[in-house]
């Protein structure tokens, strides 16, 4: 099956993205070009930051060097998007033009990777059962706890076996422009985490799972944003009674939001496919601040991938909510036995 032609469910009006774009574009092009002509003075004066507060790892110019890095990736990641745009008749060859795209969503994120994994010393070590290419359809339930785990459906599952994902991803992520202008071409699902129209937003993550075909897959955070310790308490901090109760039994993650999630199990095709990816040792990374005081250097992210079969997941809703909070308190045990040096065996996952 070939993806529907045109994104799912995106009702933004055109006035609004056109006013975003004119001030994300322009911005991050301004970002690079100062960034790079200014780096002869500012590097240096970071590096020396540094020293000078007895840091010899240098985290400052590290993250300084990341963030130029990526304002530089938005800024080419724009003009290959308007070139393919361009040389697909205004778009209107829309399977090249989706090629074009996901070549160009593969180089996006192998660049930034490579710039990681220099910048950091960010080691990746995968283990489990992985998707394989052209295989049938799954869905990629994936835990979410750091800026660059965000990469990993990319650089784990989609670039080395040229996997096509759709993601669902917070309607915020469009103020990075590149991906505003390539994920709005390509099948994904931009939702509003504002509590206005869940109901919506779930009909949004429905209709991006239509005619998912061979070689596609679905990637979705079931916790809805990423985890810290501070996140979890203050989600605790405000709800009371039983729903108090279940989001102080996970420990290392958050409790998963239902509604996206059981709504995908819900719609799954015969020979559609599940797998849960829990990942550990980039929890520090948690935002750009974390990254500039070194949490990330040297860092190991360890991820375990497993497949559920279709047996293991019961149909009837509450029956499917509970399977799906222990299928993450799984995630939420393997979290933290790594944490404190131990391990889960597989019988465990």
């Amino acid at each position: 099956m070939s993806p529907q032609p045109g994104p799912p469910l995106h009702d933004e009006r055109w006035a609004r993205r056109l006013a975003r774009r004119l001030l994300t574009i322009p911005g991050v092009c301004l970002g690079a070009s100062l960034s790079l002509v200014l780096l002869p003075l500012w590097l240096p004066a970071l590096a020396l930051t540094d020293l000078l507060r007895g840091q010899r790892r240098l985290p400052l110019p590290r993250a300084a060097l990341m963030g130029s890095a990526w304002l530089l990736a938005e800024c080419l990641g724009c003009a290959a998007a308007g070139l393919g745009w361009l040389l697909t008749g205004g778009g209107l060859a829309r399977a090249r033009l989706r090629r074009l795209d996901l070549a160009l969503q593969r180089a996006w994120t192998r660049a930034l990777w490579f710039t990681l994994r220099t910048l950091y010393g960010l080691r990746l070590e995968l283990e489990g059962q992985l998707p394989p290419p052209a295989g049938p359809p799954f869905l990629l339930f994936l835990r979410h706890s750091s800026l660059p785990d965000v990469l990993l459906p990319a650089v784990a599952f989609a670039n080395p076996a040229r996997i096509a994902l759709r993601y669902v991803l917070k309607a915020e992520v469009c103020f990075s422009p590149c991906l505003d202008l390539v994920g709005h071409r390509l099948p994904n699902a931009f939702v509003r985490r504002d509590g206005r129209d869940p109901a919506r937003e779930i009909a949004r993550v429905r209709a991006l799972h239509r005619d998912m075909g061979p070689g596609e897959g679905l990637v979705i955070y079931p916790e809805g944003t990423r985890f810290s310790p501070q996140r979890r308490q203050a989600l605790i901090d405000r709800l009371e009674g039983a729903a108090r109760e279940r989001a102080a039994s996970f420990q290392d993650v958050l409790p998963p939001r239902p509604g996206g999630p059981l709504a995908l199990l819900a719609e799954r095709g015969p020979g559609e496919e599940l797998y849960i990816c829990a990942h550990r040792g980039t929890e520090g990374a948690f935002d750009a601040g974390a990254m500039a005081r070194g949490a990330l250097i040297g860092r190991t992210l360890r991820v375990a991938v497993w497949k559920v079969e279709r047996g293991e997941i019961p149909e009837a809703p509450e029956a499917a909510l509970a399977w799906l909070d222990e299928a993450w308190r799984r995630v939420d045990r393997w979290v933290g036995q790594g944490q404190k040096g131990g391990e889960l065996a597989d019988d465990e996952l």
